[in-house]
């Protein structure tokens, strides 16, 4: 018997009939290729096989796996609802798992290693700082060496910026999150 196979209406992934979430980016199917809505405050990571699941539901659909979710007040208490939800979706499920104490740990080390897009700008102008300011010393050597690609590299990153500090601070929440569980666990 073969399986039906269509594609998700958002990323276009080939995916069998009958899952409830596309393979690929996620979004909800609604058990039979049905567009559902999707909404990235209600929908998590489940904690063990990685897929989607809506807050508040009490097992993951792929695996079985048993949810405990802190209230949204513990969520946000310690770490501000703009950098929650900016956060990769490993870190936002630590987060939920973890008590108010290391919450506020996290959130205090997070404000402390976070780079700002604006300083990122600020460090790109005044002769192409911007790789170090990251911590890029590779890209930065590279970077003057060609003359900032003969300024052409140096003009394509005024529109990189925002995503180059994003994805370094996504980096450093999840080195945090892992730092704190292993002093947890010291």
């Amino acid at each position: 018997m073969q399986q039906q196979i269509f594609n998700c209406p958002r990323c276009g992934q080939q995916n069998v009939a009958g899952h409830q979430f596309c393979s690929n980016c996620g979004m909800g199917l609604g058990g039979g290729g049905q567009q559902q809505a999707y909404n990235p405050q209600q929908w998590y990571s489940c904690p063990t096989c990685g897929q989607p699941v809506m807050f508040g539901v009490a097992s993951c659909e792929s695996c079985g796996t048993q949810l405990n979710w802190p209230t949204r007040k513990q969520q946000i208490s310690y770490v501000p609802p703009n950098i929650f939800d900016k956060l990769p979706g490993m870190v936002r499920s630590s987060l939920s798992q973890m008590s108010p104490e290391k919450q506020a740990d996290f959130f205090q080390e997070y404000k402390r290693r976070r780079k700002s897009v604006a300083t990122g700008y600020l460090a790109w102008l005044f002769v192409g700082w911007h790789y170090l300011y990251i911590g890029k010393l590779g890209w930065q050597i590279a970077f003057w060496l060609s003359f900032g690609g003969l300024i052409i590299w140096w003009i394509i990153d005024v529109f990189r910026i925002p995503s180059l500090i994003r994805n370094y601070n996504q980096d450093i929440a999840i080195d945090i999150v892992r730092d704190v569980k292993i002093v947890s666990l010291a």
